[in-house]
């Protein structure tokens, strides 16, 4: 059985991508099969995850994140999932689950951060929030969207432009891992499933939409035509981001001790 949380009190730094994106391929991964739960009655961002093997659903708070955290663990007893937690709901989500005992169940809490400045302070507030109930909680900084392709933390230009995020580690003992930006992921949601599921299945993809280009072409109809090699683009790219969700893949198993496990 793996859980994962992914949170943050402050939006806009890529939650529900990392949580979608990255903690629910690695259930994917590791188990075959994977459920994200959304705990959020306003964003309930996975609804386009149509066609993926990911299981989404969304728990209603309704104005009690206590009873909706509760209602959660009843359903879910004994099952692996990824529980994303928005950003309206986190702090007393947070605060429910730290009241009973629940955040200890979490294999690994991924908190994620975008930028310098107030995604640090919000990022530290999480953390230490997480640690006054579970000191012992597995917390990882997940420091995303960046346009640099690279996952080196001894990058020089990453280091200096966002060292504020690695001294936080520091401070408090967490590891920070990196995801690149991908750029078209609005667009992979066409598809209707995540980038390592879509690069799993690129070859086919490309056929199909060359196919269907070339039919579009003969019929004149040039804008969806440019619309399906837009998408071949997209599907490269999910190719390209792959390797980077499977090399965070690795290092959970690593933080989550998953070699010891197995031996």
């Amino acid at each position: 059985m793996i859980r994962i949380l992914c949170t943050s009190t402050k939006g806009g730094v890529g939650k529900s991508t990392i949580a979608q994106q990255v903690a629910t391929t690695y259930l994917l991964d590791r188990e075959g099969t994977g459920t994200l739960i959304e705990l959020d009655d306003q964003n309930v961002d996975s609804r386009w995850m149509k066609s993926s093997k990911i299981e989404s659903r969304q728990i209603v708070v309704d104005g009690d994140a206590g009873f909706a955290v509760l209602d959660l663990f009843e359903e879910f007893a004994g099952k692996s999932f990824v529980l994303d937690i928005g950003n309206q709901t986190a702090e007393a989500a947070l605060a429910a689950m730290g009241r009973n005992g629940l955040l200890g169940r979490f294999d690994l809490i991924l908190v994620p951060v975008k930028d310098v400045g107030q995604d640090v302070e919000n990022a530290k507030r999480t953390i230490n929030k997480i640690r006054e109930d579970e000191p012992s909680a597995k917390i990882v900084l997940v420091l995303n969207g960046l346009s640099r392709k690279t996952q080196d933390p001894n990058d020089r230009r990453i280091r200096a432009l966002y060292g504020d995020v690695f001294d936080l580690g520091e401070d408090l003992d967490v590891p920070v891992l990196i995801m690149p930006g991908v750029e078209g992921y609005g667009l992979s949601r066409n598809f209707g499933k995540t980038l390592p599921e879509i690069a799993d299945g690129a070859d086919d993809l490309i056929a199909q939409l060359r196919e269907k280009s070339l039919t579009l072409d003969r019929k004149g109809n040039g804008k969806e035509a440019r619309r399906c090699m837009v998408l071949v683009e997209v599907v490269a790219i999910a190719k390209e981001a792959s390797t980077w969700i499977k090399q965070l893949h690795g290092k959970f198993d690593e933080l989550r001790g998953a070699d010891q496990e197995a031996a």
